[in-house]
């Protein structure tokens, strides 16, 4: 019985940390859908750069291998870490996660960049990030998220405020 209240209040606090979560500046340049984004993606997964953590000690390949699109065309995309400048070898799609960027969200730079980008440091509550899926050297779809109240270590938590800012940028329409 106290399991199941300890399991009650750790799904209530990860639902209030998903309430705390807000999408913004979302803007696309294409129409790639998430059904693109399952054609497009690598037999290992859709590459996945990826600059700074979401909190202390976040390693990136559990980053990015926690990481899932939401249920509909796009679901069974899988995501793989690549190190910042590894996409200078091809065109494909890829996703760049910039968390807590210095400055303004910047879709043209991610998508450009050769070597990581310096971060805030990570705080062990809460964090943003800046998504974009670019194609070669130019963005495509982009989208800022404010994640206020996930906990350090709380992968649920993250994998559901992802799946927000996901959903957000390809809605099943």
């Amino acid at each position: 019985m106290i399991g199941r209240i300890f399991a009650m209040l750790a799904l209530i606090g990860t639902v209030a940390a998903c309430d705390d979560a807000t999408v913004s500046g979302t803007e696309r340049r294409s129409f790639l859908k998430a059904d693109g984004l399952l054609a497009a993606q690598e037999a290992s997964g859709l590459l996945v750069e990826i600059h700074g953590a979401p909190w202390p000690g976040a390693m990136p390949e559990q980053i990015a291998s926690t990481l899932r699109m939401p249920d509909g065309a796009g679901e069974k995309v899988k995501f793989r870490y690549i190190s910042p400048g590894e996409w200078v070898i091809g065109e494909g799609t890829r996703l760049v996660l910039h968390f807590n960027p210095i400055g303004p969200p910047d879709s043209i730079a991610d998508c450009r960049t050769e070597k990581e980008f310096e971060t805030n440091p990570p705080a062990k509550t809460g964090f943003t990030v800046n998504a974009t899926f670019c194609q070669g050297g130019e963005w495509q779809i982009h989208g800022f998220l404010t994640a206020k109240a996930v906990e350090q270590n709380d992968w649920f938590a993250y994998t559901v405020v992802m799946r927000k800012l996901l959903g957000t940028l390809f809605p099943e329409k």
